[in-house]
């Protein structure tokens, strides 16, 4: 079932749960109609990046921003840069916050498009980094679970506060 994206506030366990591969030969499966709504969700919540269990679909299946947006279905890394980067990353479902996050520079990768197609690519920089951010997704890791116990305090620290205050704001609109 086709969902718009699913708050923060609500009990999202797909989110800790690693998602089945997506199933192209299933006759109720879409997979370009999938993309499209991916796409359009990712671009409505001003992402950069969505995966199909943040839209309560439980598949492998994740889009992220580029010209034209790219979806990745059944992705795999396959290699990862020795060189690693420290950035602060944030995520449509933790809204407000960031967690800074060490991360392989470059990596490999090999995924499927929504025609089944089988793609090899290799990303670098910010590419490279929303990969890796929407693979935890689909494997159930919330990314500040990568941070170091410093950053991750902070992170959940900064995360009460926004909850709360956002919670606050919805009583009040009610």
């Amino acid at each position: 079932m086709i969902k718009d994206f699913i708050p923060f506030g609500d009990s999202n366990d797909m989110l800790r749960d690693e998602m089945p591969a997506y199933d192209f030969k299933d006759p109720n499966n879409d997979a370009p109609k999938l993309a499209i709504h991916l796409i359009d969700v990712m671009k409505k919540q001003n992402g950069i990046g969505l995966a199909a269990n943040q839209v309560g679909i439980k598949a492998r299946v994740f889009c992220m921003y580029s010209e034209p947006p790219m979806v990745c279905f059944n992705p795999k890394i396959t290699t990862f840069s020795d060189e690693e980067v420290w950035l602060d990353e944030g995520c449509l479902s933790y809204p407000g916050v960031a967690c800074k996050v060490k991360r392989p520079k470059s990596i490999r990768v090999r995924f499927q498009d929504p025609y089944g197609n089988v793609v090899v690519k290799k990303f670098t920089g910010m590419a490279a980094r929303v990969f890796q951010h929407e693979m935890d997704h689909l494997d159930g890791v919330e990314y500040f679970n990568r941070a170091n116990p410093i950053h991750k305090e902070r992170f959940k620290r900064k995360w009460k506060k926004v909850f709360r205050t956002i919670k606050n704001r919805a009583k009040q609109a009610k």
